[in-house]
């Protein structure tokens, strides 16, 4: 699987409805886990507008976070894949 992005510190792997990012560090393993639904449902947590285009909430579950996302607008473009050729 290639990944959706990758840096010194992180690799990010998946796609964009389902992805988890590792980050190089103390402990090599899985820091989030971002999932994307079709809608978020009214709850008491409040959803943030965040880089890949949605609105999407967190919430920590011990060793990882894990982010669920409603896609509403276009990735920035730091999310974007670059195009070969």
């Amino acid at each position: 699987m290639e990944p959706l992005r990758r840096s010194r510190r992180e690799i990010v792997l998946g796609g964009p409805e389902l992805f988890v990012i590792l980050r190089k560090g103390g402990a090599d393993a899985v820091e989030e886990l971002h999932l994307a639904v079709k809608e978020i449902a009214a709850t008491r947590r409040r959803t943030r507008p965040d880089p890949l285009g949605g609105d999407s909430w967190e919430k920590s579950l011990g060793a990882f976070s894990l982010i669920v996302r409603e896609f509403r607008r276009p990735p920035s473009l730091r999310w974007r894949r670059k195009r070969r050729g």
